[in-house]
């Protein structure tokens, strides 16, 4: 089975001057390094952490087919070039959820999967954001409700994995 799996945790440098390297840490992106005196903690957390990135993962693949399956039903409503846009976003969608998979296990595997699961997001408003304009040009409004229920789920998964390390830094 797919899965993330992020395993870099840097070693507690116990001869450092800085307190922070005398502490074994988890970079996972830009804004948060988490510090630990014990390493069996960061490898709880570190558990912790796959398992709910994955559970998001599976969450945006399940909504990223309820989109694909969207754009197929109104594919006969699609010109040439809004067409060509869909498939762009589609396979670009497809490639960031690949890599993701394949190389979260990286040295600064923490940090692009972050990156990758915020591509995916922007990958799937986008191709929403076209949905959108191809139903508002043929006055499908119903359609236009069911995306708007899609990038609410969206949203939501979006915050829960930027606030993820902010609720569930202590183990």
């Amino acid at each position: 089975m797919k899965k993330i799996n992020i395993q870099t945790i840097e070693k507690a440098d116990k001869l450092s001057i800085r307190t922070k390297n005398r502490k074994h840490h988890i970079y996972l992106h830009n804004d948060l390094t988490l510090y630990y005196s014990d390493i069996k903690d960061a490898k709880i957390f570190l558990v912790k952490t796959n398992e709910f990135l994955t559970f998001k993962l599976f969450e945006l693949n399940e909504i990223y087919i309820e989109v694909f399956t969207h754009y197929r039903r109104a594919w006969f409503y699609f010109d040439v070039p809004q067409d060509a846009a869909a498939r762009s976003s589609s396979e670009y969608i497809d490639k960031c959820f690949k890599l993701i998979v394949e190389r979260s296990h990286w040295q600064s595997g923490g940090v692009y999967v972050f990156n990758w699961l915020a591509q995916i997001v922007n990958g799937l408003n986008v191709f929403l954001n076209l949905l959108s304009d191809n139903h508002v040009r043929h006055g499908n409004y119903a359609e236009l409700r069911v995306i708007e229920t899609l990038r609410a789920r969206i949203s939501f998964l979006e915050s829960s994995v930027n606030n993820w390390t902010d609720k569930n830094a202590e183990v």
